[in-house]
C-alpha cells in the first residue's frame, strides 16, 4: 500500500475513487468548488440525504462513466472545532467505505487548519491502519478488494518526506494488534519471547530473555508467584535501542504480559469475560510493537528499553493461594489478598528491573 502527495485539486485529478472533507459552515460552496461539473447533480443528492456535514457524517455518490467514478464526502463540522483527531476519524470512515474498489483513491480535506506535515502523517496513518485485517485464525479467509495507491491532493510535495515515519509505525501498531488478536493457545510466553527476538534480530536490537532461574537468582518472588500456576515457563524480556551517537535521554516501557489471566484461585466468572482475557497482554503488544517502530526509525540521541515480564495466571496444585506473601525482588513483602490482582505483581518486578 502507497501513501503520496499529489499537488492537483480534486477538480483535476483522475483516479478511481475521491474522498472531499466538507465543513459544516461551507457546504455549499465547497461542492461548487471542487465539483463544478456535477455541482447542482450532487447538491440536490445531498438534500435528499439529509448530509449537512456535520462530524461523522457520510455520503457516496456513484459517478457512472466519470473519473473518478466514486465521490464520498465526509463531514467535518464546524472548523473552529476542528481537532487533528477528526481528520484521522474521518479519514478512517471514508477509506473503510471504499473497500469494494480498486486503483487509486484521492482524499482531499482543508488541510491548512493544521501544519500540513502532521496532517498528512495523521491521514496517512489512518489510511493504513483503517484497513488492517488479520486473516491468520480464518479457516477460509476473504479478503475484499481495496483501493492499491493513496493519494493526498492539495499538498505540496516538498511535505512527502514526513511521510516516511508512516510505514514504520503503522507496523509497529499492526504487529500489536497481531499479538492481542492471538488466542493464547497460540500466543505464549514463549512465542511472545521468541517475537521479541525476531524483532531485535531485523532490527539490530540488544536482548535478553531471563528465564526462570534467572528471575529467581534476581528475587522476582512477585513475578514468578503468578507464574507458579502455569505449566508454561515465563518469559521475562528486555530490548534495548541505542542510538548511533550521543545520549541524552534513555527511557523504559513496561507492557503487562499476562498471555492468560484466569484469575487464579479468585477465578473470574460472570460478567468477568474470561473468554476474553487473551487481552490481558495487551500492554506487552504495545511495548513490542513500539520496539518494531523505533527499531525501523532509530532515532536520534534517545535510549529505550522495551520489558515484559510474560507469564500465564492459571491454576494448579502449585498456584499461588489467597493470603500467600510474597517478596519482590527488592525486598518488599507482599500479602496477596486477590489472585487476580496478578498485575501489579508482574509489573512489581519488571518496574524495579527497569528502574535498575
Amino acid at each position: 500500500m502507497e501513501v503520496s502527495i499529489n499537488p492537483s485539486q480534486p477538480q483535476n485529478w483522475q483516479g478511481s475513487v475521491l474522498i472531499l472533507g466538507i465543513l459544516e459552515e461551507y457546504l455549499e460552496e465547497q461542492i461548487k468548488k471542487l465539483q463544478p461539473d456535477h455541482a447542482n447533480f450532487l447538491l440536490e443528492r445531498i438534500k435528499e440525504q439529509n448530509f449537512k456535514a456535520k462530524p461523522g457524517e457520510i455520503s457516496s455518490f456513484d459517478l457512472l462513466d466519470k473519473h473518478p467514478n466514486k465521490l464520498i464526502l465526509l463531514g467535518l463540522g464546524k472548523p473552529n472545532t476542528l481537532l487533528l483527531d477528526d481528520f484521522r476519524t474521518a479519514s478512517a470512515i471514508g477509506v473503510r467505505s471504499s473497500i469494494g474498489t480498486t486503483g487509486k483513491l484521492g482524499i482531499f480535506l482543508p488541510w491548512d487548519l493544521f501544519n500540513p506535515e502532521s496532517a498528512a502523517r495523521a491521514v496517512g496513518e489512518a489510511i493504513r491502519l483503517s484497513l488492517f485485517k488479520d486473516f491468520r485464525f480464518q479457516s477460509k479467509p476473504e479478503p475484499k478488494p481495496h483501493p492499491e495507491s493513496f493519494e493526498l491532493l492539495g499538498l505540496s510535495q516538498s511535505i512527502e518526506e514526513s511521510l516516511q515515519g508512516i510505514n514504520p509505525i503503522c507496523a509497529g501498531v499492526e504487529l500489536a494488534r497481531e499479538l492481542v488478536g492471538a488466542p493464547p493457545n497460540s500466543l505464549t510466553p514463549n512465542s511472545l519471547a521468541e517475537t521479541a527476538l525476531q524483532i531485535a534480530n531485523e532490527y539490530e536490537l540488544e536482548s535478553k530473555i531471563l528465564e526462570r532461574e534467572d528471575c529467581l537468582k534476581r528475587g522476582m518472588g512477585a513475578y514468578l508467584a503468578v507464574a507458579s500456576g502455569s505449566d508454561l515457563s515465563p518469559k521475562f524480556i528486555h530490548l534495548t535501542y541505542r542510538p548511533p551517537g550521543p545520549i541524552k535521554h534513555r527511557l523504559a516501557m513496561v507492557g503487562k504480559g499476562l498471555t492468560f489471566d484466569s484469575g487464579g484461585y479468585n477465578l473470574k466468572v460472570g460478567a468477568a469475560q474470561i473468554e476474553m482475557m487473551k487481552f490481558d497482554m495487551g500492554g506487552s503488544a504495545a511495548v513490542l510493537g513500539a520496539a518494531r517502530a523505533i527499531g525501523e526509525l532509530r532515532p536520534q540521541n534517545i535510549e529505550a528499553h522495551f520489558i515484559v515480564a510474560a507469564c500465564e495466571n492459571m491454576i494448579n496444585g502449585s498456584a499461588v493461594h489467597p493470603g500467600d506473601i510474597v517478596k519482590a525482588s527488592n525486598g518488599k513483602t507482599i500479602e496477596i489478598n486477590n489472585t487476580d490482582a496478578e498485575g501489579r505483581l508482574t509489573l512489581a518486578d519488571a518496574l524495579i528491573y527497569a528502574c535498575e
